[in-house]
């Protein structure tokens, strides 16, 4: 269950990026509020990205907090970036966002680099 929720916040993440990518500087008021909303709930994946964390191998448990620690820092630049009405700051948080979840994803999986 917690895998799925870091899946589906990457994948309405990049939803997000795209149309951020298109009409930020013209967000309203209300697309500023719900943006900062977003955040909020896309923080809470921290907890599951952690729980997963733990439960790697011993040699990726470090680099799996780590990334979790990568993402709740980044959000918490992005609520600024929302309060500032800071579009290249949003556009900013976004991109890293966006590849911390990936990173973090790529973490996972276990196929050896060469074949």
């Amino acid at each position: 269950q917690q895998f799925n929720r870091v899946v589906k916040a990457r994948t309405n993440w990049r939803a997000l990026s795209d149309a951020s990518e298109k009409r930020a500087g013209e967000f309203s008021e209300e697309e500023w509020k719900t943006t900062k909303q977003y955040l909020g709930k896309v923080y809470e994946i921290n907890g599951d990205m952690e729980f997963i964390a733990k439960t790697l191998d011993k040699s990726k448990q470090a680099e799996g907090i780590k990334y979790a620690k990568g993402l709740k820092a980044a959000l918490r630049d992005g609520l600024e970036a929302c309060n500032n009405r800071d579009v290249p700051g949003l556009l900013k948080m976004q991109r890293s966002v966006g590849g911390i979840l990936d990173d973090f994803l790529l973490l996972l999986q276990d196929v050896p680099d060469e074949l």
